[in-house]
């Protein structure tokens, strides 16, 4: 019996095995978000982009949208631990778009003075999974959401201006 469950064992092992070694050496693409972010300020998007990232900040999206009565840029990256965050640029209006972006059981917490400016703290984002920053601006408001610890957070936001 020990034998039949060696010989049907030894397989997935080695699969396994080759597996992990294939699989290795993939690291995740940066993703050039220069087009989206160019798109976003000719539509009449005052788009910023984060400047002065701590190392191993790898951009992974970006998609410039018009419409829901305005434009909305949204950039993913993953922070130097492997969270993802998303910084959103829009000028939809406030209420609709935190609703849409941070969930219908997102509140404010209190607030947080960075090189940028004040930005509003969120919680109870997206079912209680994640946090946000949010700066209201009289040409835009700015989101920084992400299931990863504040810290983070408040570095790609100070980082955007």
């Amino acid at each position: 019996m020990v034998i039949s469950l060696l010989v049907l064992l030894l397989p997935l092992v080695v699969l396994f095995g080759v597996f992990r070694w294939i699989s290795a050496g993939s690291d995740v693409a940066a993703v050039d978000q220069e087009p989206a972010v160019s798109a976003a300020r000719s539509a009449g998007l005052a788009a910023a982009t984060p400047v002065g990232l701590a190392e191993g900040w790898v951009p992974v999206s970006a998609v410039f949208q018009r419409g829901d009565g305005g434009l909305t840029l949204r950039l993913g990256y993953l922070t130097p631990a492997g969270d993802s965050v998303q910084l959103v640029q829009s000028t939809r209006p406030v209420e609709p778009l935190l609703t849409a972006e941070l969930g219908s059981q997102a509140r404010p917490g209190g607030e947080s003075s960075l090189a940028t400016g004040v930005w509003q703290t969120y919680v109870e984002v997206r079912g209680g999974a994640e946090r946000a920053l949010v700066r209201l601006e009289p040409d835009r408001t700015t989101i920084v959401v992400g299931g990863t610890p504040e810290a983070e957070l408040r570095e790609l936001a100070a980082a955007t201006g």
